[in-house]
């Protein structure tokens, strides 16, 4: 990846990471490339407006993301990634902002923020089938993410991380009161985060506090079982 690609995310089997990028002629775009490295940057998408993915079917083969266009600003938008032919298809558009779309683990239902009310607030509505949206925020509400066993959604409201616990009766999703699940402390954290595959651990960002920060490099540590045993033999 270059220095102009933001917004890595991976895909449900883990052989992709789709990105934003400034590649080409065209705006902030779409792209994908295999996670070993091999091949080229697969361009998905060609448009003047920004795009930002956000979120994929559970068996991969629809990719949400949020468009900016000029008219609307951020609108949800989806792109079918098994045809032949891939074109971004509308899934809301309204004159407020629509932002950050989490589908469920069992791909009917996409949780959003929107500023319809004056505020972000966090919604959910059944994913290209009918019916109506809940609200599932108590107040504001940023950056949503469903548990993977699909049965809460946590979102953030600055340093607090809550939970709403959902249950689907009749085709409808009931959502109880939003609890507090635990503060953020110490470092200021910042933007969206993610849920570890067990449900239990959570992923933040940290900013560099300074420039000898900022000028780290990451270490990725591969075989690390492997080599714990070694040292451990050592010991002995």
């Amino acid at each position: 990846m270059t220095a102009g690609d933001r917004f890595p995310w991976f895909s449900p089997d883990g052989k992709w990471v789709v990105f934003s990028s400034n590649r080409g002629k065209t705006g902030v775009n779409l792209f994908r490339q295999l996670v070993d490295g091999t091949g080229e940057a697969e361009r998905l998408t060609t448009s003047d407006n920004l795009q930002l993915p956000s979120s994929f079917s559970p068996d991969g083969s629809i990719l949400v993301f949020n468009e900016i266009n000029p008219k609307n600003n951020f609108d949800i938008m989806y792109l079918r990634l098994d045809g032949e032919e891939r074109k971004p298809e509308v899934f809301l558009s309204t004159p407020f902002e629509e932002r950050w779309p989490a589908l469920s683990p069992d791909g009917k239902w996409v949780a959003y923020a929107s500023n319809e009310s004056g505020q972000f607030e966090l919604y959910v509505r059944p994913f290209l089938r009918p019916g109506a949206k809940v609200k599932v925020s108590a107040g504001r509400g940023f950056f949503s993410k469903w548990s993977p066993d699909g049965t809460e959604i946590f979102y953030r409201v600055e340093d607090k991380i809550m939970a709403v616990s959902v249950s689907i009766q009749d085709e409808t999703l009931r959502a109880q009161s939003a609890r507090l699940l635990f503060e953020l402390k110490g470092d200021a954290y910042e933007g969206p985060f993610d849920v570890a595959a067990d449900g239990n651990r959570f992923l933040f960002y940290r900013p560099a506090r300074d420039v000898k920060e900022q000028s780290k490099q990451p270490t990725v540590v591969v075989n690390w079982f492997e080599e714990l045993k070694a040292k451990a033999a050592v010991r002995k």
